[in-house]
């Protein structure tokens, strides 16, 4: 993947926008009934348990770490017939994967970045990217989005003295974040002048502080060059704080939506009406919330959520 990234950076856009391939074409079924699944009038206790019981039946049978822990906990012949028993079932925990990890293996390797705690290494399995992908697009269409619509994503990649590339998979402008936008006016203003951009997607904190850089140093002609075609923000992996939001309503005339996951690809919740609820997808993982506070190490009732994920 390195090695195929690095060619596609030294490409210009007319020859590196003929590799895009369609998501149905890129992954398969899984992409595309995933798609489907996700506007299905489910019964979400029915799809959950059903699903939670052919993991943790397929866990238990084929792997020797989820055998011994799950004979320790005396649940080796639970049968999952409702939610409750889930909870019999014991967490299995950062420190445990780590020390086990030997005992695994996959088709994808994934690292977290380590915002939580330490950084570590695990396997997801392949159709994550499949259902990550068709659920993501699912979250974009509520503003309106299609694959062949062109953005521009902040994802925190230092390019050195590169201030952006075009990658077909996504359709998009990998931006360099750790350059000024500003400085690089005249190339930003063409590029927004040549092409569709509708989109900008990545950090909020990042997005914020390309328009500000921007805002700066361009005149409203300029401005409006800029904005033509624009429609609204993606914003993940940060909480998008009032003053970002505000900024770009305020100043740019701009949308936006954002929504919540990780590195595990266990849950997946976003934010359709931009109040701070947030609305999780039973057919991406299954997510209980539970209202307590920490205080200290003790736990009480409070009207703030912490999730617990159960796959």
């Amino acid at each position: 993947m390195s090695f195929k990234e690095d060619i596609i950076k030294t490409l210009p856009y007319c020859i590196s926008s003929q590799l895009r391939i369609p998501f149905s074409l890129k992954f398969g079924n899984d992409y595309t009934n995933f798609s489907r699944l996700i506007h299905q009038d489910l019964d979400i206790k029915s799809y959950a348990l059903d699903n939670f019981s052919k993991i943790f039946n397929y866990a238990k049978s084929n792997l020797q770490f989820y055998k011994k822990i799950y004979k320790e906990a005396g649940v080796i012949n639970l049968k999952i017939e409702k939610l409750s028993d889930i909870e019999k079932i014991p967490i299995i925990t950062k420190y445990d994967l780590r020390n086990s990890l030997n005992d695994f293996s996959g088709k994808f390797s994934v690292n977290t970045g380590g915002s939580s705690g330490e950084p570590f290494s695990f396997y997801i399995d392949k159709n994550a990217n499949a259902r990550e992908w068709a659920h993501m697009h699912t979250i974009w269409k509520i503003k309106d989005y299609k694959t062949s619509d062109l953005k521009i994503s902040f994802t925190g990649g230092d390019l050195g003295n590169k201030l952006y590339y075009y990658h077909p998979t996504h359709n998009e402008f990998k931006f360099n974040s750790y350059l000024n936008s500003g400085k690089f006016k005249k190339e930003i203003l063409k590029l927004f002048d040549n092409y569709q951009i509708k989109y900008l997607h990545g950090y909020p904190s990042a997005i914020l502080n390309f328009l500000y850089e921007l805002e700066q140093v361009i005149t409203p002609e300029e401005k409006n060059i800029i904005r033509k075609n624009m429609r609204s923000c993606f914003f993940g992996s940060e909480y998008p704080t009032p003053n970002i939001t505000n900024y770009i309503k305020t100043n740019w005339q701009l949308d936006y939506i954002s929504w919540y996951g990780h590195s595990e690809k266990c849950i997946l919740a976003y934010d359709a009406t931009n109040n701070n609820n947030y609305t999780p997808f039973y057919t991406y993982g299954f997510t209980e919330v539970f209202k307590t506070r920490l205080i200290g190490t003790s736990y009480h009732n409070y009207d703030m959520p912490l999730i617990r994920v159960c796959l």
